[in-house]
């Protein structure tokens, strides 16, 4: 695979998560949203998939080592926000780590944009 390729696939990941991320964060905040809303549930079992050392689904695993390198979360904080997402009230103190998390999200997909581009 090229370098070209796997970033765009790396890209295509991180978009997709930080669109989930921000989709559920805006529910949250218009106080709309509900345990059983489909991305809500979605984005609590990326967390709650997290869990372990070792991630049985790839895209958890992805998740993990991305939250993890980046934001220096840990599992049990992880699995706090998975279990929380998955609670009929999100304390504000969720979502504004969502928020943080949402930021990290973008500014890592438009670095990885500029990589793409040759910009950076």
């Amino acid at each position: 695979m090229s370098y070209s390729g796997l970033h765009a696939g790396l890209y295509a990941r991180i978009r997709d998560y930080a669109q989930l991320l921000d989709d559920v964060l805006i529910t949250l905040k218009a106080h709309t949203s509900a345990p059983t809303d489909d991305n809500r549930q979605k984005l609590a079992q990326l967390f709650l998939e997290t869990e372990g050392s070792a991630p049985s689904n790839l895209s958890a695993q992805f998740f993990q080592m991305f939250l993890q390198s980046e934001q220096g979360i840990s599992s049990s904080e992880l699995r706090d926000i998975g279990n929380a997402l998955s609670s009929p009230e999100v304390r504000n103190q969720v979502i504004d780590r969502l928020e943080d998390l949402a930021l990290t999200l973008e500014n890592e997909r438009a670095g990885m944009l500029a990589r793409m581009r040759g910009q950076g």
